[in-house]
């Protein structure tokens, strides 16, 4: 009983810490004192998925080895991350943060779910607390009218798509009595030819579709981030991408797989229609948020694609891939959080012009991660997209790297868009100075990633044995 408890630490000190932060919120507790017990229990509850990275409680329904402790890490980091930006917004709004940390906890605890699940009755109650505790950053991140209007068309896109869910679970509990993976395999290996089987299998599929935000279920994302305020937004650019990620690849590898040969037309169908809906809807913007947006939609694209293979070779590829990404969008949301005028955080494109001549530390730091994201030697990024293209080249799908190349085109001119916007534009617009926090913020992240350009044997050789371990669970 005491082992089980201590095993399942980093869910019931998330959950604690959820309680705590909600206690905060009815006493109208201090922004700072908020977000050091938000910080001090996402610490305790990694601390404590390190120690205990290979036990676990329930092993039928919970799996915990080094393939969950490795997302786990990129979840809190990512969490640890929106925690440090989403402080210097709140001081200076001089605003209530309870709930913000609330939700923000309550996402983390339905990752952790996630990425450790191996029922699928588990990963639907997660989804569900995912789905509430993005609708709560929703509706308590401002309360304007289009911000409510956002939350709607949240609220709306999440019920529908959960119910279609709920649907796909209910009908497999019916032919199985059991939503264990290992079960689950078995069953779709038998019907691996029904129709029936093809279909749930699509169901299962497009929920994490609409959870990472990809097209067609991009919408509410794309369509909200223009709205909502910073540490929301940065909040939907990092942390839950991590934990649907690895439950994504959980559930591939050990219940679709026999059905993947029928499943990769239409996956590969869904990756390449995010990789243009993501870089036509970045060119056609003007809300420098929505840009972001519908790129990340195209770099999340880029990984869908690659995991349609499940091999060693290609999860490390995606997740190459992903670390990158997460460490330059992190670094464009902190320029975001840099540049702000008369207290107010901008928005639109054309508050940004002339920026370099009045913040122009901030200004080039922007455009190192834009390099970045587009994959310009001798940036970070041009790891990533190699790795990307190597895997396709390797494998001969010449037509998937052509939609990628095509898509990166298009892409590549959005961010120019914005370099142009910085450099070559001129504005009156006087930028309120910066917090030192978001400098340290800024150049920490682009030292990481200096470091990783020079030695980088440190993301591409040491987490292909993960996955390989990964893959032995079929």
């Amino acid at each position: 009983m005491i082992e089980n408890i201590l095993y399942l630490s980093p869910l019931w000190l998330l959950a604690l810490g959820i309680a705590v932060l909600f206690f905060c919120y009815i006493r109208d507790t201090a922004v700072g004192t908020v977000f050091r017990l938000a910080k001090i229990f996402i610490i305790l509850s990694f601390g404590c998925s390190v120690i205990f990275y290979n036990r676990t409680a329930f092993a039928d329904f919970l799996q915990a080895d080094k393939f969950t402790l490795l997302f786990e890490t990129m979840l809190f980091a990512a969490m640890c991350a929106t925690l440090f930006l989403s402080r210097k917004w709140y001081i200076s709004m001089n605003v209530g943060c309870a709930l913000f940390g609330c939700g923000l906890l309550t996402s983390g605890l339905a990752g952790i779910i996630l990425i450790m699940s191996k029922n699928l009755g588990l990963t639907w109650a997660a989804f569900i607390l995912m789905a509430v505790a993005n609708y709560l950053l929703f509706i308590r991140a401002d309360k304007r009218k289009d911000i409510y209007i956002s939350s709607r068309l949240y609220a709306f896109s999440a019920v529908s798509v959960l119910c279609l869910f709920s649907i796909g679970v209910l009908f497999l509990y019916t032919q199985t009595q059991d939503l264990s993976y290992d079960i689950l395999g078995g069953y779709f290996e038998n019907g691996a030819a029904e129709i029936t089987t093809f279909l749930t299998a699509t169901i299962l599929i497009l929920a994490f579709v609409f959870f990472l935000g990809l097209a067609p279920l991009h919408f509410w994302y794309t369509e909200t981030t223009g709205q909502i305020v910073l540490p929301v937004f940065t909040y939907f650019t990092l942390v839950p991408i991590s934990a649907c990620w690895a439950a994504f690849i959980k559930m591939n590898t050990l219940v679709l797989s026999s059905v993947e040969p029928r499943l990769t037309l239409f996956c590969q169908g869904l990756a390449i229609l995010s990789l243009f809906v993501g870089a036509l809807g970045a060119c056609s913007g003007k809300n420098i948020r929505k840009i972001f947006a519908y790129s990340t939609v195209c770099q999340q694209g880029i990984i869908f694609l690659v995991l349609q293979r499940l091999t060693a070779d290609a999860l490390n590829t995606a997740f190459i891939y992903s670390i990158v990404y997460l460490l330059a969008m992190y670094g464009v949301c902190a320029c975001l959080f840099g540049l702000k005028n008369k207290g107010e955080y901008l928005f639109m494109l054309s508050d940004f012009e002339g920026a370099s001549f009045r913040r122009p530390y901030i200004s080039a730091m922007l455009t190192f991660f834009l390099f970045s994201l587009i994959g310009f030697p001798p940036f970070l990024g041009f790891l990533g997209v190699f790795a990307v293209v190597s895997d396709l080249v390797f494998h001969n799908n010449f037509y998937q790297l052509g939609f990628l190349l095509a898509a990166f085109l298009i892409l590549v001119y959005s961010y120019l868009q914005i370099v142009k916007t910085l450099y070559f534009e001129n504005s009156n617009i006087a930028f309120d100075r910066a917090d030192r926090g978001i400098y340290t913020a800024i150049f920490g992240v682009a030292l990481l990633m200096v470091i990783i350009t020079l030695q980088p044997h440190l993301l591409i050789q040491n987490f292909e044995a993960i996955f390989e371990g990964a893959l032995a669970w079929r």
